[in-house]
């Protein structure tokens, strides 16, 4: 059998507008995006046959996953081969159900572990523009494979297209940690692109560092919580504590507040006051993004 791993980083939105178009290669997100140490780890072990015959686990787990398997088939095709067998293992540190584009990072991961174990000429980029294709396809996510890919702080001005886009690697504070609170879910999240504010618009020339990210930042949570009483009070509660901003995942399933290291646990303890122990995390950025295993 033959043997690949990988990880992806799961992704935050900081501010963002989707920009939809009826190609999937025109469409993505203009904002920033921050990437996270925490993600998924994929291990596949395969060998070649006539058909595709994959059994996707998450530990004891089976997952259904049909569009991890359309980009496995987009893949493999591209490379002339028929099918494949064997098993697909993730590793999830934080859960998949959560608001963070955890199916974009499994998809792409995926790929990665694919490209390992099969020798796969496919560049990285092709890979992320097969993930990107597929996660507006199926509506999980908005495009963020391509951050994903390189990971960090990434400031897309033009649509998050892999290898198309324009965009700005912005630097951040060493010590900026990242708060996130957010309900377990038993399945990956289906987003709508109505789910968010569309008139929100800024000169994204002007933006050139993190302290420039953060004003938008809150001024984009703020538009998108105008209408959610509960996220307003959870932001009121958030606010109390020294914090650089506050946001909210793609849909609002998640909240998350940007710190410097010195205060996470201030946040952290105001977060337990409205969520369980077991619902938040902290977590650095991630500086290099998805990755392979030897």
């Amino acid at each position: 059998m033959l043997i690949g791993k990988s990880f992806s980083p799961f992704t935050i939105p900081l501010f963002f507008r989707f920009s939809y178009s009826n190609d999937p290669l025109e469409s993505g997100i203009v904002g920033a995006l921050a990437n996270i140490l925490k993600g998924v780890s994929c291990r596949v072990e395969v060998d070649y046959d006539k058909r595709l015959n994959l059994d996707f686990v998450a530990g004891r787990e089976q997952l259904h996953l049909p569009w991890v398997e359309e980009a496995i088939e987009m893949a493999i095709k591209r490379e002339g081969i028929e099918g494949l067998r064997g098993v697909v293992d993730y590793h999830f540190e934080v859960n998949y159900g959560l608001d963070i584009s955890s199916a974009s990072a499994t998809i792409i991961s995926t790929l990665a572990a694919l490209k390992k174990a099969l020798s796969l000429k496919l560049s990285p980029l092709d890979l992320a523009s097969i993930s990107h294709i597929i996660e507006l396809k199926y509506n999980v996510g908005f495009g963020c494979t391509f951050s994903q890919l390189i990971g960090g702080v990434d400031l897309f001005t033009t649509p998050s297209v892999p290898g198309k886009a324009k965009y700005l690697r912005i630097g951040v504070p060493d010590d900026l940690r990242i708060v996130v609170a957010g309900r377990p879910a038993h399945e990956f999240p289906i987003y709508t692109h109505r789910a968010f504010p569309q008139s929100f618009s800024i000169d994204l020339g002007s933006v050139k560092s993190f302290d420039d990210i953060i004003p938008l930042c809150r001024r984009f949570s703020e538009e998108f919580m105008s209408a959610s009483v509960r996220l307003k009070w959870i932001a009121s509660e958030l606010s109390k504590a020294n914090i650089l901003s506050y946001g909210f995942g793609f849909s609002g399933k998640v909240v998350y507040a940007l710190v410097y290291r010195d205060y996470m646990i201030d946040v952290a303890s105001i977060l337990l006051n409205i969520f369980p122990t077991e619902y938040i995390f902290i977590s650095e950025i991630d500086p290099i993004g998805v990755r392979v295993y030897l």
